[in-house]
């Protein structure tokens, strides 16, 4: 008999499903999923604010024992590493299956590194690395917009960096609340022009008001933030960054940690079937370790 695992599926709701186990193909590995950050990619996919073609496994950042792999370039089978959403296929969970399961299957490209421990909090390094680039890209005054993880962690990455604070915009009441965080919430607050405008936010009528109201010199735009189009409602000239990039610097990623761990916790269940209360507060996010 084969050897069946559970997975989180979406299918226009959210599900625990099993599925049979199939040898991995070329350029992929097989992995053990020891523990997954569950934040804005699940939530705009159980909210239903970005297409899915279901059904899918949902989950992109995740701390994964490789138990197969058929490559040498290198190979990780045995090792620990870290997952980043965004691939050649596009992202996990969205456009191919994530890695939200007991076990998982994924190609290689979306390995982002190998990690010395299982740490729940190694989950979030890519992420922080992408909001590490962001910042070290803006230049001069900065608005950064969008009320999530990737705002959040872009805004305190820019105050490391530029030993300053931007402006964060998020209309959205309460968002932030718990952490004491008081972002600009009218377009009154705003200034005319900036030199950077950095998009998190994938709500279209936030970014349409927001480049109606302020100009700009450079626009750095989050593959994050599922921007589809861009408003330029001005003249002039303008540098535009549409990227999924990331920064690894580890003392900068190291400041912003520490700064993440004071808002994102984490939890552990024996039972896959057990995350799925999470999805109902999901908020700023919520790293699941699962039991050995």
């Amino acid at each position: 008999m084969k050897m069946r695992y559970k997975h989180i599926v979406f299918n226009g709701t959210i599900h625990v499903e099993e599925r049979e186990a199939l040898p991995i193909r070329r350029n992929e590995v097989l992995g053990k999923t020891l523990s997954i950050y569950i934040g804005f990619l699940e939530s705009l996919i159980v909210n239903g604010l970005i297409p899915v073609s279901p059904p899918k496994i949902l989950g992109s950042y995740a701390v994964l024992r490789i138990l197969e792999d058929q490559s040498n370039e290198p190979n990780y089978s045995g090792r620990l590493v870290i997952t980043y959403p965004y691939g050649e296929k596009g992202f996990l969970g969205i456009h191919i299956d994530g890695v939200l399961g007991t076990y998982v299957s994924l190609p290689r490209t979306y390995i982002y590194g190998e990690v010395n421990d299982k740490n729940p909090y190694n989950t979030l390094i890519p992420l922080i690395d992408h909001c590490n680039y962001l910042a070290e890209k803006a230049e001069g005054s900065t608005l950064i917009v969008g009320c999530n993880i990737y705002s959040f962690t872009t805004f305190y990455a820019y105050t490391f960096i530029h030993n300053t604070y931007p402006d964060l915009y998020c209309p959205v009441k309460n968002i932030f609340r718990k952490i004491k965080l008081k972002p600009l919430r009218n377009l009154s607050e705003l200034k005319s022009s900036y030199d950077t405008i950095i998009l998190t936010s994938p709500k279209h009528s936030i970014i349409d008001n927001v480049l109606r109201k302020s100009m700009f010199k450079q626009l750095i735009i989050s593959k994050f933030s599922f921007s589809k189009y861009i408003p330029l409602n001005h003249l002039g000239e303008f540098h535009v960054i549409h990227t999924h990039q990331t920064s690894k610097n580890p003392a900068l990623r190291e400041k912003v940690m520490k700064t993440l761990k004071k808002v994102i916790r984490v939890v552990e269940i024996d039972d896959i079937e057990k995350i799925m209360s999470y999805f109902s507060r999901i908020g700023l996010g919520v790293i699941v370790k699962f039991s050995a």
